[in-house]
């Protein structure tokens, strides 16, 4: 059960360090291979590429839900969007789990130090039942 729960929390840290970003296809698309990135060319259409490759000057992949070939001139591309690594939101998760286990590790600490925190209660040696 808490290999699951370590997996569910790997799963969210990783989505919560990414975010949707403007990227230069040329550039991106070879260093970090993405699933899909979306597309906006100078005739303003608007495409979901899969599996986007780089073949010289021109973008090619899928069509997302089509299973249809695109090629788009990259001179033609006005903007382009994929999932990113965010260093913000990942400074922030790290920092975030930081103090989280700080006051984890304090309110732990506390507890073993403070013999009138509750606990369990110390078994008793009287005979009578009188402790």
């Amino acid at each position: 059960m808490a290999t699951r729960g370590l997996a569910v929390g790997l799963v969210l840290a990783g989505a919560a360090c990414t975010s949707i970003q403007r990227i230069q296809p040329a550039q991106f698309i070879p260093q970090r291979r993405p699933e899909s990135i979306m597309v906006w060319t100078a005739d303003s259409d608007v495409t979901n590429v899969v599996k986007p490759q780089i073949d010289g000057d021109t973008l090619r992949g899928t069509v997302a839900g089509l299973q249809e070939r695109v090629a788009i001139p990259l001179k033609d591309i006005v903007t382009a969007t994929a999932k990113a690594p965010d260093g913000t939101k990942t400074a922030i998760l790290v920092a975030g789990g930081a103090v989280v286990g700080g006051f984890v590790a304090y309110f732990l600490t506390q507890q073993k130090n403070n013999p009138t925190a509750p606990g369990p209660s110390p078994m008793c040696a009287d005979p009578d039942g009188v402790c």
